[in-house]
């Protein structure tokens, strides 16, 4: 368990520079001076690799209590900076996981932000998602594991920095975000990455870009590349393979009557 006494302690006091460089870190994601805010990210990083006891863990748990706090942005910088922590820690699997899982809780964060103030859309776009992708490529640089493995974790994250793109309304970003995916999947898997669950859930979410977009022969051919993903691919919950292939199927039929509308399905 983490020492929640020294916790609390790096986070309290009048003398202590957290408290203070978190709250600048916010005055200044929030102004839109997102070069500076993230300059604080890393002067609190610097802090806890001083200070040499905190854990990765110990940091991240914190951060999740500052967002169950509702301190969203305050949440942010800390899960950023226990993100650096896990890969200064190690360099395995289990890094990756730990590394994703802040992404995760950033999107959490994100929608916590949104729903108190719709404004914030824009701190969320250019500042917080950015920060997302920089967790990705430090992913990217960690070496002790294997690529198959490493592509899992990456792919993941970009799955959730699209969601969290397609929540504030960024379209054309989310599909930059799915295609980066969808390549990476087909450069680790090859052919293989078309008998995976997630290279099918992608082509679903890039399906929905385009249909968005009004691009309906696009959305088409993603909802049909994912049905078929669905129907091979092997080791899908069979449950879940049902359901993705129910919902592969009404999207394809929807796409089909709203093309045309006077014709009787």
């Amino acid at each position: 368990m983490p020492d929640r006494s020294r916790i609390f302690f790096l986070f309290s006091g009048d003398q202590n520079e957290l408290p203070k460089l978190l709250k600048n870190y916010k005055d200044c994601a929030e102004t839109g001076t997102k070069d500076e805010a993230k300059k604080i990210i890393r002067d609190i990083t610097l802090i806890f690799e001083n200070e040499g006891n905190t854990t990765g863990k110990e940091l991240w748990e914190h951060a999740c209590e500052l967002r169950k706090a509702e301190q969203y942005l305050e949440s942010v910088a800390l899960f950023r900076a226990s993100a650096s922590l896990f890969k200064n820690e190690s360099d395995g699997e289990t890094t990756l996981d730990s590394m994703k899982w802040c992404v995760w809780e950033m999107l959490v964060a994100n929608r916590g932000m949104i729903k108190t103030d719709e404004r914030l859309k824009q701190v969320v776009k250019d500042h917080v998602i950015p920060l997302m992708h920089d967790i990705k490529v430090d992913m990217e640089r960690v070496t002790s594991v294997d690529e198959e493995t490493k592509c899992e974790k990456v792919v993941q994250v970009l799955w959730w920095i699209g969601v969290n793109e397609s929540e504030i309304g960024e379209l054309r970003s989310e599909v930059e975000t799915n295609k980066e995916g969808l390549a990476r999947e087909l450069k680790t898997f090859g052919n293989n990455a078309e008998k995976r669950e997630i290279y099918g859930l992608m082509l679903v979410g890039l399906g929905d870009l385009h249909r968005k977009m009004h691009q309906t022969d696009d959305a088409t051919s993603c909802y049909q590349q994912a049905l078929d993903v669905f129907r091979n691919a092997p080791g899908i919950d069979a449950d879940w393979r049902q359901t993705w292939i129910k919902s592969c199927k009404k999207k394809i039929k929807s796409v089909r009557r709203s093309n045309n509308p006077c014709k009787t399905m």
